[in-house]
């Protein structure tokens, strides 16, 4: 009885694993379309435990091992089926399970198809869109494949430098390339290739850039005073070499939209709303300017950049007494400053250009220490200004002149 059910089960299990080999598998293809550089995993889903699975590549038996989930390249796949790009590569799968001795092979899977597209184009970055004839620009071709070798297209002519994905040329190069003299816009490209096999494989191009070249040198910024509070004004020049140009300028990398006037003058509450910022604050000033050259408009490089602190101090408020000493007679100096500021040090200004480091904030000095001070003799007229330092440098106070007779 015992045997006779122990067959039965038996031939139950040989009809249950029979019948699950007559079910096709599932073919998932990740991701469906690719290039030559890429991989795409192939997995072949089945109901059967421990199943061995065979895939096909356009009716090509695939000779990978047994395992039912394979990962290839584009490169691969276009070997076994012996096609170039682009090209559609139809895939198939099926199992194998045993039952005793006897094998039982699965009907094949419903076919995914493996598209296999040209290269994708690079990204190509320049340094620089703007340069003179002495200046330098590098063009870097980035790619997301293993490349064997870039191209530059300058203005359609291949540049012969390497095959370097990194290049960088000057602007006399480039105009020489083109053909072209200054000022000039010259339209620039790359591509990339890579080896499948002993076959060669060129990308589609690059969205091209324009980089333009002229004569023009960047201008000088100046910046008076660099340091101001929230009321306070400060004037943006923007110095050139060109006649009569138009200016712009950018306040922490926002265009300056007050005219073509290359001289504008802000407070501090319009910086900080410019580059949304709060005080205490540091902000980055650039200019440009613009020439007409005939009907075309040609922009410079940018200035160097000025930085511009704003903070909330307010200047500090200079005492002399008496006003009018002789080189024997003391002076007293009071440089008074907010009550609720914590001040570090406090330098006296003497005649706007000497400074001299001195603690406390109220100073008694004779008028020959003055005098070996500013180096000066008497009878003179000596002015002075006076600031602090907390965190950031204050105002300078107002001005006042003290006078130094002879005995």
């Amino acid at each position: 009885m015992a045997d006779l059910l122990l067959l039965v089960v038996l031939m139950y299990s040989f009809h249950e694993i029979e019948a699950q080999a007559r079910v096709p598998p599932e073919l998932t293809v990740n991701p469906p379309v690719i290039t030559v550089a890429d991989s795409v995993t192939l997995n072949c889903t089945t109901s059967a435990a421990v199943p061995q699975c065979d895939f096909y590549i356009a009716s090509q038996k695939l000779s990978k091992g047994s395992s039912c989930v394979q990962t290839l390249t584009g490169s691969e796949l276009l070997k076994i089926t012996h096609k170039s790009v682009p090209a559609e590569v139809e895939v198939r799968c099926s199992y194998t399970v045993q039952v005793y001795s006897d094998k039982h092979t699965s009907p094949d899977s419903q076919p995914s198809t493996i598209t296999i597209n040209n290269l994708h184009p690079p990204k190509l970055t320049v340094s620089l869109l703007m340069i003179t004839v002495p200046d330098s620009v590098t063009l870097n071709c980035t790619t997301s494949a293993a490349v064997s070798q870039c191209d530059f297209y300058i203005a359609s002519q291949k540049l012969s430098k390497g095959s370097s994905c990194v290049q960088t040329l000057t602007g006399s190069e480039l105009l020489k390339i083109t053909h072209k003299s200054v000022p000039a816009e010259v339209e620039v490209r790359c591509s990339y290739t890579v080896q499948v096999h002993t076959v060669n494989h060129t990308s589609p191009d690059s969205h091209p850039s324009n980089i333009t070249i002229n004569n023009l040198r960047p201008p000088e910024l100046t910046v008076n005073p660099p340091l101001i509070t929230e009321t306070d004004s400060v004037t943006l020049s923007c110095q050139t070499h060109a006649a009569v140009p138009q200016c712009d300028f950018y306040i922490a990398c926002q265009k300056l939209s007050k005219g073509s006037s290359c001289v504008q003058t802000l407070t501090g509450s319009e910086l900080l709303k410019i580059a949304q910022t709060s005080l205490p604050a540091e902000v980055e000033v650039r200019c440009s300017y613009t020439v007409q050259v005939y009907s075309d408009k040609h922009t410079s490089p940018d200035s160097q950049p000025s930085i511009i602190t704003i903070n909330n101090l307010r200047p500090p408020k200079l005492t002399v007494s008496p006003l009018m000493i002789t080189e024997t007679d003391s002076v007293t100096l009071n440089c008074q400053t907010p009550s609720s500021v914590s001040v570090t040090q406090c330098y006296l200004l003497f005649s706007g250009d000497k400074t001299v480091k001195i603690s406390p904030f109220l100073w008694t000095l004779t008028g020959s220490e003055i005098l070996s001070m500013t180096r000066q003799r008497s009878p003179v007229t000596v002015e002075m200004t006076c600031y602090y330092v907390s965190k950031y440098k204050s105002p300078v106070s107002n001005m006042s002149a003290i006078i130094i007779q002879s005995k």
